[in-house]
C-alpha cells in the first residue's frame, strides 16, 4: 500500500504543473472558447490516471519527475533517523561486530531501526491518504441518497424531467438515466431556457464529468491545486454550456437566458453539497458571459489551440 500511496503523490505533483498550467491559460485567454479549458482540465485528468509520460521539449513537466518516490523515501529516512547509517557504507568487520552485539543481548541489529521508524511513517501517511479517501466516497454516496429522498414526490412532465415540491433550483440527478428536476414556481420561458441548459449537459456528458472528477479529487485530496481544479472545472463547465446554447438558439436569446439565470439564483445548498447531482454554480460570473458572449477571433482560437497542443 505503500508503494501505491508513493505512485498517487508522485502522479499528484506532476499533474499540479499541468493544473497550473490550466489556470495560467485561463488568466491569458480569458476571451478563447472554453472549450479549450474543457482540454485542459481533461490533460490535467490523463495526468492523474496515467502513470505513464513521455518526454518533449516543450513539456511543462520536469525531467526528473520519475525519480519523486526515490527522494521522498530518502527523505523519509533522514527525518526519522539523523545518524542514519546506509548498509551498503558498513564494512564486514562492522557487519560482524553488530552481529557479536547482537549475540551478547541485543535484541536487534541498529540498523534495522531508521529502517522501521520509516515504514512506521510511511505506513501511517498511506493510512491517513487512505481514511481522507474513503470519507470523500462516504460524503458523496449519503448526500446523493439524500438528495435521491428528497426528490422522491416528483411530478412527471415529460421524458425525463420532473417537477419537485421540494427542489429550490433545476438540478440533474443520476449517471446512467439522468433526470432533471424543476422547481414547480418557474415561468414557461424560464423553464425552456432551463431545459435548454440542462438537456445541453446530458446531450455533452456533463452528469458523468463531474462524479469522475470528484472521483479523482477523492484519491488526490490532499493536494490543494486539485482541489482549485475541481472547483474551476465545474465552474468552466457551466460557462461552456451556456456558450453551447447560446450557439444553438442565437445571439437573440442572451436577454432572455440571462434573466433565468437571474431568476433561478436561489439557496443551492443542497445541491452544492452533492458533488454527484449537477447544479448551476457561479451565476454572476455566468451572466456576465453569457451579455458579453460573441464568436471569439479566429487568431484567437488558433493562439489557444496551440498553447493546448
Amino acid at each position: 500500500m505503500t508503494s501505491i500511496f508513493y505512485t498517487i503523490l508522485k502522479l499528484s505533483i506532476t499533474a499540479s504543473y499541468i493544473a497550473a498550467a490550466a489556470i495560467l491559460f485561463r488568466i491569458i485567454f480569458k476571451k478563447a472558447p472554453k472549450v479549450f479549458r474543457l482540454v485542459l482540465w481533461a490533460l490535467v485528468a490523463v495526468r492523474l490516471v496515467v502513470p505513464v509520460s513521455f518526454q518533449s521539449v516543450f513539456s511543462v513537466l520536469p525531467a526528473n519527475e520519475t525519480h519523486t518516490p526515490t527522494v521522498i523515501n530518502n527523505t523519509l529516512h533522514e527525518l526519522t533517523h539523523d545518524d542514519y547509517i546506509y548498509e551498503n557504507d558498513i564494512s564486514t568487520e562492522q557487519s560482524e561486530n553488530i552481529i557479536s552485539e547482537d549475540k551478547h543481548g541485543f535484541d536487534e541489529p541498529a540498523i534495522d531501526k531508521p529502517v522501521k521508524n520509516t515504514l512506521s511513517v510511511s505506513a501511517l501517511l498511506s493510512a491517513l491518504w487512505i481514511i481522507g479517501m474513503a470519507a470523500m466516497i462516504i460524503y458523496a454516496v449519503v448526500s446523493y441518497i439524500a438528495l435521491y429522498r428528497m426528490t422522491a414526490e416528483r411530478i412527471p412532465y415529460r421524458d425525463n424531467i420532473y417537477y419537485c415540491e421540494k427542489v429550490k433550483s433545476p438540478f440533474i440527478l443520476g449517471i446512467i438515466k439522468p433526470k432533471i428536476f424543476l422547481p414547480l414556481s418557474l415561468s414557461d420561458t424560464d423553464r425552456e431556457n432551463v431545459l435548454l441548459h440542462e438537456n445541453m449537459h446530458i446531450r455533452h456528458l456533463d452528469h458523468l464529468i463531474k462524479p469522475f472528477a470528484f472521483l479523482l479529487l477523492s484519491v488526490y485530496w490532499f493536494n490543494p491545486v486539485m482541489w482549485m481544479s475541481y472547483i474551476l472545472l465545474c465552474s468552466d463547465i457551466e460557462l461552456l454550456c451556456d456558450e453551447r446554447v447560446i450557439r444553438k438558439m442565437g445571439i437573440d436569446i442572451k436577454k432572455s437566458y440571462s434573466e433565468s439565470l437571474v431568476n433561478l439564483a436561489m439557496d443551492r445548498k443542497h445541491i452544492s453539497a452533492c458533488p454527484l447531482a449537477f447544479g448551476e454554480t457561479s451565476t454572476k460570473k455566468r451572466v456576465k458571459n453569457v451579455l458579453k458572449y460573441k464568436k471569439a477571433a479566429v487568431i484567437i482560437s488558433v493562439c489557444a489551440a496551440v498553447v493546448c497542443i
